[in-house]
């Protein structure tokens, strides 16, 4: 299985000093919060007053719809840790 620290959907999260988590940025990740429905290969996510709405994983979860980043990327977010 690919891990998001090399997917290209994958951003690192600056957020409460997290150095192993981050967001996905696939359009398989579709919030649902208003009435949409994720697609079949998909995941919804929501929250309960539609304020901040989201979803992070750590940088080795698993993922079928995994997308590799440029390997230029993967060495300068390897570095940057």
């Amino acid at each position: 299985m690919k891990h998001c620290k090399s997917c290209a959907f994958w951003k690192r999260s600056t957020r409460r000093g997290g150095a192993h988590q981050g967001f996905c940025q696939s359009e398989k990740m579709t919030y649902t919060g208003e009435g949409e429905t994720p697609r079949s290969d998909g995941m919804g996510y929501w929250d309960c007053e539609s304020c901040f709405p989201g979803i992070e994983m750590g940088e080795d979860f698993g993922c079928v719809h995994h997308h590799r980043k440029p390997l230029l990327f993967q060495r300068v977010a390897r570095n940057w840790r």
